[in-house]
């Protein structure tokens, strides 16, 4: 499992890196004081709030290439308020790559998509940085005869769960999703910490949330 975890965070460097999205100044937990007035906090706020559209890139199953491979979907979210960030729609049935179980497997390709509320904490003026603490993403799911609900945990405030934007009107983050569970207390049935990069520009219309 930590060979499969460190490969993953290998992956998103160096997609970060391909995308030119480095962030040596301001990296979250770099050792340096970017503790912001609230005065600060605001402005920060203030420079990348707005509704975005764009990529998430991540890595699915190659059946063919029997390997995971990089891939992305376009992706929605909204930065409407100080304390939160909104991912719209994501696409659940993207983790159906990435558990064994085979009924499990089957019935996450078609997941209805979620919403994925984050709080965040900016941390860093120029360039903008934040913090994200993305809630759990909780779901019905009908497969095996029967309703369960699942159950998805992700990384929060962690040099792994960030946010930022180096050019104006673009934000870049990366959230982690660390377990996904089946019905309360069971066990975790991802293979591995999943990840997933952000990239998008703001100025596009709000997106309604999915249907419950």
């Amino acid at each position: 499992m930590e060979q499969k975890t460190n490969k993953m965070y290998l992956w998103l460097l160096g997609c970060l890196t391909v995308l030119g999205l480095t962030f040596t100044a301001c990296e979250p937990g770099g050792g340096n004081d970017n503790s912001l007035t609230r005065e600060q906090q605001q402005q920060a706020y203030q420079q990348v709030r707005g509704s975005y559209a764009g990529k998430t890139y991540y890595q699915r199953w190659s059946a063919t290439d029997k390997k995971y491979v990089s891939d992305s979907s376009d992706v929605k979210w909204e930065i409407l308020t100080d304390s939160t960030l909104t991912i719209k729609n994501f696409p659940m049935s993207l983790f159906a790559d990435y558990v064994n179980d085979n009924a499990l497997k089957e019935a996450l390709k078609s997941a209805p998509n979620q919403d994925i509320t984050c709080f965040t904490g900016y941390y860093n003026l120029s360039p903008v940085g934040f913090l994200l603490n993305p809630k759990t993403a909780v779901f019905e799911l009908n497969y095996n005869k029967g309703s369960h609900k699942i159950s998805i945990a992700f990384a929060g405030n962690s040099n792994y769960s960030f946010g930022f934007s180096k050019v104006k009107s673009v934000v870049a983050m990366q959230i982690i999703a660390l377990s996904l569970q089946v019905d309360a207390m069971s066990e975790n049935k991802l293979k591995g910490n999943v990840g997933f990069i952000f990239r998008g520009k703001t100025g596009v219309a709000p997106t309604p949330s999915p249907r419950k």
